[in-house]
């Protein structure tokens, strides 16, 4: 028996392009949604949708319509910078400091956690504050944990503080990747055991080496399945830890396709140059074992590059330096590194390159990476528009421009608003941070992701809308625009990220007290401070708004939260 799905909203908000920045609301509109196809098949005023549904009815009298009715459909949102890496951490049970105000709090949080837990067995802990705890070395992790290897992790993941054991299992990490050719990036302090940049992500690295890439696969996939249930309907993927990594990740899509019968939600995979190497000489090998088809697969991939680390690792490169430590930051990839990769890119035909960058200094650096792009691009007749920064969070006013004469993409991740916090190394131009407006203005191509910070695709939209910095607010339909249309339109997939006839039937139906929510109200910089401070307020006010969402589809389908 066929079936056809009758929405009836209060109203629809579908972005119309990412250039205007409009937006489509309508209050009387109807559509229908073939759940066999996964499309939305009609739409229009009422009257029109029901003669359509009559028709089919007649011509088909065991068609079942099933309808539904109220709320506020919007389309399904594309977090655009995202991290399976998070399934990797619940595999290996990483434990959690959020909130921990002083050293002994957060020496007794692990105490506690790793009492009854192997002790040869690598722990990681998430939520390291270094603003409100900038104070735990190696000698305090000593003491809580003299033998179990010990990372605790800032909110970033570019820094970390570990203990002597794991500093022995980093030392040892690092010489085997020097040994493989591969330099890693940012510092290891024997003596005080903080890790930056290359070591922290090692410290991930060495704690998944206990676990088995099919638990690892497994657990991708119930992370997937629940950001889905948060309205998130696809996402890109950014920066697989290691070859295990990505081919979990596979193996994951696998099983997805074969089980639900719809598209992974994983629509590119941004991989480190190495990786990428690792996959074009293994490719045979993951085609002959199912799992990589080169036709299909290589337009997903792109190359994952770092200009620089992060404000709360006090890593991101500045022109000024930072008033608590008189740093500028740290380059990541060297430009040597730099020009080496995008060449590799050139030889192997890969189009699609994404490049951190936070600081102004980081910036202007991607910015000048993205020439060099376009210009060999061109010459090898590859398509040089696909080039993007990732976070783009203290550009300043030159690098903007500059962004939006060369047509690079930018991912911009809202909730980094929270980053407030770090007045105390920025000063005044914390104001300055997340420049949304004036990106828009200068013609930028703005896509929205969370890095998982928190994972909320609302929240970020709430953020976008209540800037501190009145002047670099934008519009609801701005920032759902740039949570749905644009990343679809990066992706050169006209059947997402809006709602008309013939798009996928990924669909959000928020109740209307929630989306008026959104759109009350200022943000002040005191609130977002206050959310990268504390971990209660920041659960608070994403729990608030993701319990208006009333139901989600994806694919015609609809989705059990």
């Amino acid at each position: 028996m066929s079936e056809k799905l009758h929405f009836k909203p209060e109203s629809i908000y579908s972005p119309t392009s990412p250039e205007s920045q409009e937006l489509s609301k309508k209050k009387e509109v109807e559509f229908v949604v073939d759940p066999s196809s996964g499309e939305i098949v009609k739409i229009g005023d009422p009257r029109d949708v029901r003669e359509w549904l009559e028709a089919q009815k007649k011509a088909d009298p065991s068609l079942k319509i099933s309808a539904t009715e109220g709320g506020v459909a919007l389309p399904g949102f594309t977090d655009s910078h995202h991290h399976l890496l998070y399934a990797t951490l619940d595999v290996v049970e990483a434990g959690w400091v959020g909130g921990a105000e002083s050293s002994e709090a957060i020496e007794k949080n692990i105490a506690a956690e790793i009492k009854y837990t192997d002790r040869m067995i690598p722990k990681l802990f998430l939520g390291h504050n270094t603003a409100s705890v900038p104070e735990i070395w190696k000698k305090d992790l000593d003491r809580v944990s003299p033998q179990k290897p010990i990372a605790l992790a800032d909110a970033s993941f570019h820094g970390s503080r570990v203990n002597s054991s794991m500093l022995k299992l980093l030392i040892e990490a690092a010489e085997k990747e020097k040994e493989a050719g591969r330099r890693i990036t940012g510092s290891l302090d024997a003596k005080t055991g903080q890790a930056t940049e290359g070591y922290a992500v090692l410290a991930i690295q060495v704690a998944e080496s206990y676990y088995g890439i099919e638990k690892i696969s497994e657990k991708m996939v119930e992370k997937l399945d629940s950001w889905i249930g948060q309205g998130i309907t696809d996402i890109h993927d950014m920066f697989p830890l290691s070859w295990d990594d990505f081919v979990a990740t596979l193996m994951a899509r696998k099983s997805w396709e074969k089980k639900s019968g719809t598209h992974f939600p994983v629509r590119q995979i941004f991989m480190t140059p190495h990786l990428v190497d690792q996959l074009h000489q293994k490719q045979k090998e993951l085609q002959d074992s199912g799992l990589f088809d080169p036709n299909r697969d290589w337009q997903l991939m792109g190359m994952k590059l770092l200009a620089d680390g992060s404000f709360g690792s006090h890593t991101a490169m500045m022109k000024e330096p930072y008033a608590t430590t008189g740093g500028k930051g740290i380059e990541y990839n060297s430009l040597v590194e730099l020009n080496s990769a995008i060449r590799m890119a050139r030889d192997i035909g890969l189009d699609k390159i994404a490049m951190h960058a936070i600081g102004d200094a980081g910036v202007g650096r991607a910015i000048e990476t993205a020439k060099e792009w376009k210009r060999i691009a061109e010459e090898a007749q590859l398509d040089p528009s696909k080039f993007r920064i990732e976070h783009f969070e203290l550009p300043g006013q030159k690098n903007i421009e500059a962004a939006g004469e060369m047509g690079i993409w930018v991912s911009s991740q809202p909730n980094f608003l929270t980053d407030f916090v770090y007045k105390d190394r920025l000063s005044g131009r914390v104001t300055q941070i997340c420049p949304h407006a004036e990106m828009l203005q200068k013609g930028v191509q703005m896509h929205f992701g969370s890095d998982g910070m928190p994972t909320s695709a609302l929240f970020g939209i709430w953020a976008a809308t209540h800037h501190p910095n009145p002047k670099q607010r934008i519009s609801f339909e701005q920032a759902l625009a740039a949570y749905s249309l644009t990343a679809a339109d990066y992706e050169n997939n006209p059947k997402r990220g809006r709602i008309a006839e013939g798009a996928s039937a990924d669909i959000v139906v928020l109740n209307k007290k929630t989306v008026g929510a959104m759109l009350e109200g200022d943000g002040t910089a005191e609130e977002l401070a206050k959310m990268g401070a504390e971990s209660t307020a920041l659960e608070s006010k994403v729990s608030e708004l993701e319990a208006g969402i009333a139901k989600i589809y994806r694919q015609g389908r609809l989705v059990e939260k």
